[in-house]
């Protein structure tokens, strides 16, 4: 299965509402101004549990390219995040394979992103995030 690579146009990482977040902005064939949301819940409550959103939401420019538990694992390098997708994620968010962003030198709110991705990587509904 091959590797679909995209340049970071722009980053933007938070916290909000019980959740940790980062929003990729990148360019594919689908959409000029794609983005790919990461978002992790800090404490997911029972009903969460019980619906199944135990894990990361993942979720493009429209929900109806979203889904929850789609990523076997996030990997976070220095310059790069590598998702490795389920069927189940290829198929919701309407990629054909694992995803690569790379990040442009200098790039703004990389920093930021990096530190929210890590303390994603401390959640339970972060599970499948690790930061190298």
């Amino acid at each position: 299965m091959a590797v679909e690579t995209y340049k970071i146009e722009e980053i933007s990482a938070g916290v909000d509402e019980g959740c940790l977040w980062v929003s990729i902005g990148f360019s594919s064939e689908l959409e000029k101004l794609d983005v790919l949301h990461v978002v992790c819940a800090l404490d997911p409550g029972d009903q969460d549990l019980g619906e199944g959103h135990d894990a990361v939401y993942l979720e493009r420019f429209d929900q109806a390219y979203s889904c929850n538990d789609g990523a076997e694992k996030i990997l976070v390098r220095p310059a790069t995040i590598e998702v490795t997708l389920n069927a189940k994620g290829r198929q919701d968010l309407g990629f054909s394979g694992d995803i690569c962003f790379e990040a442009p030198d200098s790039l703004e709110g990389w920093a930021n992103a990096l530190g929210i991705l890590e303390r994603m990587s401390a959640q339970a509904c972060g599970r499948v995030v690790s930061v190298d």
